[in-house]
């Protein structure tokens, strides 16, 4: 399919891939090929927070393949592609996947599942990229001004869902690019009314485009855009967005945040309380692990390129690279270094006071326990936003003499307007209820 060898398609990006598809044809045709547009793309897609705190009975749903299809069904093409292959290769591919998906779908044996899963999975990556090509600054088929009509179309999109779902008294919580997380109804619960009532709203949507069910949860942790924790209905727990919780932190930050949610999910603060106060007892009597509160950093350059950098001021320094040259322990690109802070205040510069974790002794332990009590503090300030300050001090104090008593302390849930548009006399009360009358009868 693609004019480039096996491994050669295996390194390049999909933008390489759509544009050689497309050269390929013009070649075979004879016919010229355009030059790439100038400018920029000015419109980005739909992305929102309308609610923060601990939410209830949340759905996630999105639209399948939102960007492909809206260039299909408007017929968005760049202006320079003469020979119309941008929307030949699109629906080609597109019939390609879903062939590929149904084959799937009905195949039992497990191999033949995976090949086609595989296959499938390979044509969305392309086929999703086809958007993000029109506004790539060096396609030779690139046009900005297509770019921007079709993320206009999604972002008008989801607002008309977003309306329906405030019509039908749900509350939207994020809405991102294609999807969005909301609160259906009260009287929508269980699986099958959810699946019903995201049925009928999707059947607000232009032919051909789809709204579907991709997940519902007992609880969600709502935090900033694109930065929430979801709470299952089996109880598992998935947490997104680095504002909340990321790899570079020491382990023990990770597994302090990741505690911390679990029990606001459960809004069990009497526990997140005792959890913090054992945290702060830990770190100042050092029973831990030289692991729990190292960190770990991957050697990007060689030393001698390092060295070069900071000599000639165009870099600043860096404690992993600092803490292998006071150790003088050779390092090569990609190897990973990990090491912890010492001293005894918390403000320390880390590049002058950090040591290599192999060398932390258990026995005489110099880690630097006011700058980890000060991790501490700065993780736990990731949830005042779910509390009154003076609750907030509470929960999140060491200060145990007179006891610690949960009473009185709630969860804060903030909410804003979402669209900041009244609905139309049309919507207000014609469609509210309707979907109700799909509803399954009893024992069907």
């Amino acid at each position: 399919m693609c004019p480039l060898s096996y491994g050669t398609v295996s390194r390049t990006g999909s933008a390489i891939k759509i544009e050689l598809l497309m050269v390929r044809e013009y070649i075979r045709q004879k016919h010229s090929v355009p030059k790439p547009q100038t400018g920029t793309q000015t419109t980005g897609g739909f992305t929102d927070l309308f609610a923060t705190g601990i939410l209830s009975n949340v759905i996630h749903a999105d639209f399948e393949s939102l960007y492909p299809l809206i260039m299909l069904t408007r017929q968005i093409k760049p202006s320079s592609d003469e020979l119309g292959m941008f929307q030949i290769l699109l629906g080609e591919l597109t019939r390609e996947r879903i062939e590929a998906k149904h084959r799937m779908q009905r195949t039992q044996e497990e191999n033949a599942r995976t090949k086609e899963d595989a296959f499938q999975s390979s044509l969305k990556i392309l086929i999703n990229s086809f958007y993000g090509y029109l506004g790539y600054g060096k396609g030779i088929f690139n046009d900005f001004q297509r770019a921007d009509q079709v993320t206009l179309e999604g972002r008008e999109l989801l607002k008309s869902i977003i309306r329906q779902v405030e019509l039908h008294n749900g509350l939207v919580i994020e809405v991102d690019t294609d999807g969005l997380f909301f609160s259906p109804p009260d009287n929508v619960r269980g699986e099958e009314l959810e699946e019903v009532f995201v049925s009928k709203i999707s059947s607000s949507t232009p032919e051909g485009i789809h709204l579907a069910l991709v997940g519902r949860y007992k609880k969600m942790l709502s935090y900033k855009k694109k930065n929430y924790a979801l709470l299952g209905f089996d109880n598992s727990l998935s947490i997104k967005g680095s504002a909340l919780i990321s790899r570079s932190m020491e382990r023990f930050v990770r597994r302090y945040i990741r505690s911390c949610i679990e029990l606001l999910l459960h809004e069990n603060i009497a526990e997140l309380h005792d959890l913090f106060v054992s945290y702060h007892r830990s770190i100042t009597a050092h029973e831990w692990e030289a692991l729990d509160f190292a960190r770990t950093e991957t050697i990007r350059d060689t030393m001698e390129a390092y060295d070069l950098e900071i000599k000639e001021g165009s870099r600043k320094p860096g404690a992993a690279y600092e803490v292998v040259k006071k150790a003088e322990v050779p390092v090569r690109p990609g190897d990973r270094v990990t090491y912890y802070v010492t001293g005894s205040h918390p403000g320390v510069k880390i590049i002058e006071n950090c040591r290599l974790a192999e060398e932390w002794d258990r026995n005489f332990p110099d880690e630097n326990t006011a700058h980890y009590l000060e991790r501490l503090e700065e993780s736990s300030k990731k949830f005042e936003p779910f509390f009154e300050r003076e609750d907030f001090k509470k929960v999140f104090s060491s200060d145990d003499l007179f006891g610690f008593s949960a009473e009185g302390i709630k969860i804060i849930n903030k909410f804003k307007g979402t669209l900041g548009e009244p609905p139309s006399s049309e919507e207000e009360s014609s469609e509210i209820g309707i979907w109700l009358d799909d509803q399954p009868e009893e024992g069907t």
